[in-house]
Formats: structure tokens, sequence, C-alpha cells
């Protein structure tokens, strides 16, 4: 099943919140590297991430790419909350048009 760029999103900053190099973030993130390219400058463009350079260059999430990553898992959550409510009335109506025949 392919995931939403908003929920990749999501996940590369909250890998990124104490920081995480590259190889980390791909091996977690579970995506491409031409995709993690695309997906870290995005961020960093927006501040969402910040650079560090060590040994390694380290990734770490904003305090605006926490309230991004906070606000995207609210979201998720409600509608989560709504799509359970929304096939729990479809399977209740198709119950009661069954009695209904």
């Amino acid at each position: 099943m392919k995931r939403e760029r908003i929920e990749i999103i999501s996940e590369m900053l909250n890998i990124c919140i104490n920081g995480a190099c590259r190889t980390q973030i791909l091996a977690q993130a579970k995506i491409k590297s031409k995709a993690l390219d695309t997906y870290l400058d995005f961020l960093i463009k927006n501040n969402q991430l910040e650079t560090y350079q060590g040994q390694y260059v380290l990734y770490k999430t904003t305090e605006k790419g926490i309230n991004l990553m906070n606000n995207i898992n609210r979201i998720n959550d409600s509608l989560s909350g709504s799509l359970y409510q929304v096939n729990k009335i479809e399977l209740s109506s198709r119950a009661a048009a069954r009695t209904c025949i």
C-alpha cells in the first residue's frame, strides 16, 4: 500500500526529533534515496528541519516541524475516528435494510 506524502513527512519529522543522519532516515522511513532528497530539501526550505555539520550531517526537527508533525497526527487521529464512525453507520444501515426485506 502506497503511503501518502503527508504520512512520510510526519514520519521523517518524528525520526529527526533527536537528530538523525541520512542513513537512519532512509532505513526508518523506508523510502528511496531520491525521494529522501526531495523530502529533505522541502522540509529544510520550509524550516521544518535544520542541519548540523559534524562527522556526519545530522537533520533535526525544528519547533515549527514539531508543530506540523503534531497537527498531522491530530488530523489523522480525527479522520480515523470519523472513518470508523462512517463505517459503523454504513454497517448498521445495511443490517437495517436486510431486516426490512
